[in-house]
């Protein structure tokens, strides 16, 4: 099961995912806000992970591809999935694409020490702090949010 089933099965989801995306597209929502939930889904993971609340399990062992999988075959997809809501003629996106502040915060993270997950200095980023509570383990999380500072690429 695990050499034929397991595979597979991711192989549906990245499938799934991607029908997903085009029927997003085709509804006028905005698909970036896809590839931006994954991100965050991803950044959850590995803060749980550094907490020690979670165990990453292999992917060869895994029934679904990881968040950041997700994520990347998404962005893979996304001018596709753009010009196809061009297609439909749905209005413009904003110009603020949702995937920034994720990206951003993605590009911060490192996993040093006993401490877990941290943001890296950064002078001239800002970031918003919320609390993710997890109902049934009944444990919480923070999630930031990119909300200003400075432009996207300059280091």
């Amino acid at each position: 099961q695990v050499l034929l089933q397991l595979p597979y099965s991711r192989i549906l989801e990245n499938e799934a995912d991607f029908v997903g995306l085009q029927v997003a597209a085709k509804a006028c929502y905005d698909v970036r806000e896809a590839s931006a939930f994954w991100g965050k889904m991803s950044i959850i993971d590995k803060l749980r992970e550094a907490r020690g609340e979670a165990v990453k399990e292999p992917a060869w062992l895994s029934t679904h591809p990881s968040h950041t999988d997700r994520q990347e075959m998404i962005d893979l997809q996304m001018s596709e999935a753009i010009m196809l809501r061009d297609a439909c003629q749905c209005p413009r996106l904003k110009s603020k694409d949702p995937r920034h502040s994720v990206w951003m915060l993605q590009k911060q993270l490192v996993q040093p020490s006993s401490k877990g997950m941290q943001l890296k200095e950064s002078p001239g980023l800002m970031f918003k702090r919320d609390v993710l509570v997890f109902s049934e383990a009944s444990s919480s999380t923070y999630m930031y949010t990119y909300v200003g500072g400075r432009k996207l690429g300059k280091n």
